[in-house]
């Protein structure tokens, strides 16, 4: 297949990452509210990339990716997350600066230019967020016992990915020590608020759930008891 618009790439990068968020719902508004655009261009698009063979689409229902859509999503991807790294152990840029770089220098590389840089890094296997960065044949490193902090039980865990582009949330992760091998303790969930109550470096902090759905953890605990949904005003455990 020929080289596919800017436009095109990110819709698929768009949609690929949704489909792998448990808590996202994979339709229309929530792609149109990530692009900035109408719900109406999200249809027209969808409708564009099924005749190109890259989406499923059915009015009404979830929009997914085909293998040739998901193929082109992970490489892109991997073009991004590459320019993380790199900018990030050349220029010592923060996490959000390395992000809205590589939305851009993602778009301008070759598939060769992506392989030479991950040879001059070692090959990584993670980004600076903690993300997995798909091989150049498309596969992706799978870790066992990664969860959404917003799923977890109350314990005490350490953070291994930080998987957001939003503004607000890297500047609530910097100003409250939420990085990468920070250790954190659930203390309480509350349902009704829909945040959770936890400890980062001893400081108490109340984390929105929102953002609790864009931080993956580790237990740091032997036996960790299983979560429950059942969280009106108590501790999960």
């Amino acid at each position: 297949m020929n080289r596919v618009s800017t436009s095109v790439e990110d819709f698929l990068k768009i949609l690929y990452q949704l489909e792998r968020n448990p808590s996202a719902d994979v339709k229309s508004k929530a792609m149109a509210d990530l692009l900035g655009i109408s719900n109406a261009a999200i249809t027209d698009m969808a409708k564009k990339l099924e005749k190109k063979g890259l989406v499923n689409y059915e009015k009404y229902k979830q929009l997914s990716l085909t293998d040739e859509g998901e193929r082109i999503a992970v490489t892109l991807i991997r073009k991004h997350r590459l320019w993380e790294t790199l900018l990030h152990r050349l220029f010592d840029l923060d996490m959000r600066e390395i992000h809205v770089e590589a939305e851009d220098l993602e778009h301008a590389t070759s598939d060769l230019l992506a392989e030479r840089i991950s040879a001059y890094l070692g090959h990584p296997q993670y980004d600076p967020h903690g993300d997995p960065i798909p091989d150049s044949d498309g596969n992706i490193a799978h870790e066992e016992g990664v969860l959404l902090l917003s799923h977890v039980p109350k314990g005490r865990y350490e953070v291994v990915r930080i998987a957001s582009s939003d503004h607000d949330f890297f500047q609530f992760c910097k100003d409250h020590h939420i990085t990468l091998s920070a250790r954190v303790e659930i203390v309480h969930h509350y349902e009704k608020m829909e945040a959770i109550s936890m400890e980062v470096e001893g400081k108490s902090i109340v984390l929105p759930r929102a953002f609790a759905n864009q931080v993956y953890v580790k237990s740091m605990e032997e036996c960790v008891e299983e979560p429950t949904h059942n969280l009106e005003e108590k501790s999960v455990c």
